[in-house]
């Protein structure tokens, strides 16, 4: 691994090369992430005994003893994993040259938008790290939640994304006729629903209760009278658990070939493109954050309790020059480095981010806690990851077994850094490059005359 550990983090981290992993070592890989591996069972009553069962199903001293063996680590590399698969430290793997830390033992209640509620704990949250105190803050307000007997309250979202067809009207085609051109797509939208569902290289999804949902028309008036119309044919999506983007972009060209039939010769279709847009797709997380751990060394709970609310307003009033740092030091900072470990597409993440106003809220409570809401859009997906064999490990490892597990780890990740950084910049100290005192007044001491005198 190139380059050192921040120190911040290699406090609480421990390292684990990567190794090459040799084929002598394992008969079959990790197949798309939970597939069937040998395994030694740990206390197996004959030596050398070899098992053959799926990795989620593996009891935690299995998941360790197949990991040493297939990545040639030493004995005693992933004895971090306890009796009930809880990590009792923290944890780096190298993934290349990225290390990737695992924040342990994670309270969720899981709640649906009808108030069903499932309360239960995610093993981990993966993140990379591109600098130690974002894991160390993160580290610090999960045990904070944790340790106050409260939970990170979790509203998944539904995994909708829009595809999307554009149309270019000829010059001198009347509003009128691409108002009809538009009513008659609309009116065969059940057939064209059907045929796109039914495509071969769509059916997949369809039958795994995925597929596309809806259309939707939205003409797009030219800029000056002499430029034509656009319009765009909008489909809505359940991308189920994929990030979806190979199959919009094949949705969006199949459904072309009908459209393009159904508009000429007043128009033709031209980009065809699935779209990052993340409004669909957005999770909710909120959490009632234990004021006493609001305190720090200088500021105590009730002040950082006024303070805070403060300085998340500061980014609402200043949107463009404050607010663009606000989002990276909150939201992106979080959820960004959960997308990054799992080997996610970020660029499309970012884009869905960009898309929706992702900024936390807070409440102060007549108790001295805060009440931090973040809605963010979470796009990224479990199927594809899991032919990634890192991101089969880390998925296992910290209990992510499906589409709402992994949403829930990125809005709680993206969630404890947005809490912490306005925590750390309502603190006397504030934010320097390394959590310096360089900000803090200077002192005053008496001399022996009695007169005062400033440290410089």
């Amino acid at each position: 691994m190139a380059g050192r550990l921040p120190a911040t983090a290699a406090r609480f981290c421990r390292l684990i090369p990567p190794t090459p992993l040799t084929v002598q070592t394992l008969a079959r890989p990790l197949a798309r992430g939970f597939g069937s591996a040998p395994v030694q069972p740990s206390g197996a009553d004959t030596p050398g005994q070899i098992t053959t069962q799926k990795y989620r199903d593996m009891t935690p001293a299995q998941r360790r003893d197949y990991l040493t063996l297939k990545h040639g680590l030493p004995s005693n590399s992933l004895d971090i994993i306890g009796g009930e698969g809880k990590f009792q430290t923290q944890l780096v793997i190298g993934v290349g040259k990225m290390p990737i830390c695992l924040i342990e033992d994670v309270p969720v209640c899981f709640v649906t938008p009808n108030g069903t509620q499932t309360t239960t704990k995610l093993l981990g949250i993966p993140h990379s790290l591109p600098e130690g105190s974002i894991p160390a803050g993160m580290k610090y307000c999960v045990d904070a939640v944790r340790n106050a007997g409260r939970h990170f309250e979790v509203t998944p979202a539904k995994s909708l994304m829009y595809s999307t067809v554009q149309l270019v009207f000829k010059t001198g085609i009347s509003e009128t006729q691409i108002q009809a051109t538009a009513d008659a797509i609309l009116s065969q939208e059940q057939a064209l629903l059907h045929e796109v569902n039914t495509h071969p290289a769509l059916v997949n999804m369809f039958n795994r209760g995925g597929g596309a949902l809806k259309l939707e028309v939205r003409i797009l008036p030219p800029p000056d009278p002499s430029a034509c119309y656009m319009a765009v044919v909008q489909a809505t999506a359940d991308v189920c658990q994929a990030q979806g983007a190979n199959y919009l972009t094949r949705l969006a060209h199949v459904l072309a070939v009908p459209l393009q039939k159904m508009v000429a010769p007043n128009a033709e279709t031209l980009t065809r493109i699935l779209s990052n847009y993340g409004g669909l797709r957005v999770t909710t997380c909120s959490v009632a954050f234990p004021g006493a751990a609001l305190a720090t060394k200088h500021v105590c709970a009730a002040e950082m309790q006024r303070r805070i609310p403060l300085v998340i307003e500061y980014a609402y009033r200043d949107p463009v020059i404050r607010g663009c740092t606000a989002r990276k030091g909150g939201d992106k900072n979080g959820g960004l480095g959960v997308v990054n470990a799992i080997g996610e597409d970020v660029p499309a993440y970012v884009a869905g981010l960009e898309s929706h106003d992702t900024r936390v809220q807070a409440t102060p409570l007549e108790n001295g806690d805060i009440r931090f809401r973040l809605a963010q859009p979470t796009v990224a997906g479990l199927v594809s990851r899991q032919h990634y064999e890192h991101a089969s490990i880390l998925f296992a490892l910290c209990g992510i077994k499906t589409i709402p597990d992994l949403y829930a780890v990125i809005s709680i990740a993206s969630m404890c850094t947005a809490i912490m950084a306005p925590r750390a910049l309502a603190d006397d100290i504030g934010i320097t490059g390394h959590h310096e005192d360089r900000f803090v007044p200077p002192k005053s001491k008496t001399t022996s005359t009695g007169s005062a005198k400033t440290e410089s």
